[in-house]
C-alpha cells in the first residue's frame, strides 16, 4: 500500500498523478473509517512483516524504500482520525496501534521531543504512559498484559501484569517504577521497571463508581494516585494507604 505525499492544494485543475493521489487519500480514510479495526490489524501485520524483514536482511537496505514506509505521514494522518472518532475501537487495539506509531514516528524525534509532542492524541488513554527519562512506552496489552517498548533501542516486549484486564497505568517520574491498576481485581501494582518484576501490590477497597482519568505520580509527594469520580485513593511507595477521600467522607 502506498499513498502519494503530493499537495494537491496549489491549484487547479489536477494533474493526474495529483488527482489520483487525491482519490487514494479520500479512499483510505473511507476504509479506515468503515472498518477501523481491520485497516489496523492489516496495517500492524505489514509493519511487523517488514520490521522481521528489515532485520533478517543480508544485504544493505534498498535506495527506494516499501510504500509503507514512503506513506507515513498519511498513515499518522488516518490514526488521528481514528483516535479522535473511534476511540473505543482503537482502545481494544492499543498494542497494534502503538506497533503502528513506532514505525512511523522518526525514533530521534521521538526521543528528543517525547509522545505528548510528536502523537499527543494517544496519551487521550489511561492505558498508555510515556517516560521523558527512560524514554519508554508502557500500553495495556488485552488479558492483563503489559507491552513496554525502548525507543533507545527501537525494541519491545510483552509481560503479564494482572489476570484481569489493566485499567491504568503510569511511570513515576523518574522512569524506575511502573504503576498498573486492575478494576476488575481491585489490585494496584508497582513494577520496578528495569527487573520488569512486581515489587508491591496493593489491595484496591471498595468498587468506584466511575472511572476517570487512571493512574498519576505526584512528583511533589512520591504518592501514586489513582483518581475516580467521585474517589480519589492516594498510596505510598510502600504500599501503605495514605488516605481515601469519598464526595461525603475523608479516612486517614
Amino acid at each position: 500500500m502506498y499513498v502519494c505525499g503530493i499537495s494537491v492544494s496549489s491549484g487547479l485543475p489536477l494533474t493526474p498523478v495529483a488527482d489520483t493521489c487525491r482519490s487514494a487519500r479520500h479512499a483510505l480514510s473511507l476504509i479506515a473509517t468503515a472498518r477501523p479495526k481491520a485497516f489496523i490489524t492489516t496495517i500492524a501485520r505489514e509493519v511487523h512483516r517488514q520490521t522481521v524483514q528489515a532485520a533478517n536482511a543480508q544485504s544493505p537496505p534498498p535506495v527506494h524504500p516499501p510504500g509503507l514506509a514512503r506513506a507515513r505521514a498519511e498513515i499518522l494522518r488516518v490514526l488521528d482520525v481514528l483516535v479522535e472518532k473511534m476511540p473505543g475501537d482503537m482502545a481494544e487495539l492499543l498494542v497494534e496501534v502503538m506497533d503502528i506509531i513506532m514505525y512511523c514516528l522518526d525514533p530521534s524525534v521521538l526521543k528528543k521531543k517525547g509522545l505528548q509532542e510528536c502523537f499527543p492524541c494517544i496519551c487521550r488513554f489511561a492505558t498508555v504512559s510515556y517516560c521523558n527519562n527512560s524514554h519508554r512506552i508502557a500500553v495495556e496489552a488485552r488479558a492483563g498484559r503489559l507491552a513496554l517498548y525502548d525507543i533507545r533501542t527501537g525494541k519491545s516486549q510483552t509481560i503479564q501484569g494482572h489476570k484481569g484486564p489493566i485499567t491504568a497505568l503510569a511511570f513515576a517520574p523518574d522512569g524506575r517504577y511502573l504503576a498498573t491498576f486492575s478494576e476488575p481485581e481491585h489490585r494496584l501494582a508497582f513494577w520496578q521497571v528495569s527487573l520488569k518484576t512486581i515489587q508491591e501490590c496493593v489491595p484496591v477497597r471498595g468498587r468506584p463508581r466511575a472511572y476517570t482519568c487512571g493512574v498519576h505520580f505526584l512528583q511533589e509527594t512520591g504518592h501514586c494516585q489513582i483518581l475516580h469520580l467521585p474517589v480519589a485513593c492516594p498510596y505510598a511507595m510502600d504500599g501503605l494507604i495514605t488516605c481515601v477521600l469519598n464526595e461525603s467522607r475523608a479516612e486517614t
